[in-house]
């Protein structure tokens, strides 16, 4: 099994993508890489789903993500966005997005709200997900397959 990044320096050298979404991170203000949802990947738009999981995570001191929490437009999301099992203490909105794996979100624990707004994604992985906020899905272009699962979300009642 791969060990994952655990400090910023294992992220370097960073896209110009992922710089821009590491300072606008800092703000928790969105981070628009571009305006639009890239089809393709060009490197200006590319940010790795390992980083974006890092940001999510918030666990580096030399990387203080805003109470606000982490906002992206216009990203082409590389490898799996693996939050699996994890605990996310601020909101999330990844907008017009395309990510070229399937997110796996399963056993997460979202405590704020989740927007994947306009994204494409070839599946998503959402199994026992637990959301204390919103969750959008507006406009999202999902590629159905035998391994994407939208069952048992849990919405708690007000």
């Amino acid at each position: 099994m791969k060990q994952l990044a655990r400090t910023m320096s294992d992220f370097e050298p960073f896209s110009s993508a992922e710089s821009l979404l590491l300072n606008f991170s800092r703000s928790g203000t969105i981070a628009g890489i571009a305006s639009s949802r890239p089809d393709n990947c060009p490197d200006k738009n590319k940010v790795r789903a390992s980083f974006l999981r890092f940001l999510l995570l918030g666990n580096d001191d030399h990387c203080v993500v805003h109470e606000r929490g982490v906002h992206v437009e216009g990203a082409y999301i590389t490898e799996t966005l693996d939050l699996q099992a994890t605990s996310l203490q601020r909101p999330i909105t990844i907008k017009n997005c395309c990510f070229a794996q399937q997110p796996d979100l399963s056993d997460a624990n979202i405590m704020h709200s989740l927007s994947f707004n306009g994204s494409s994604t070839p599946g998503l992985n959402c199994s026992r997900l637990r959301i204390g906020g919103s969750f959008f899905l507006e406009r999202i272009r999902i590629r159905i397959g035998n391994s994407s699962h939208l069952t048992e979300v849990f919405y708690p009642t007000p």
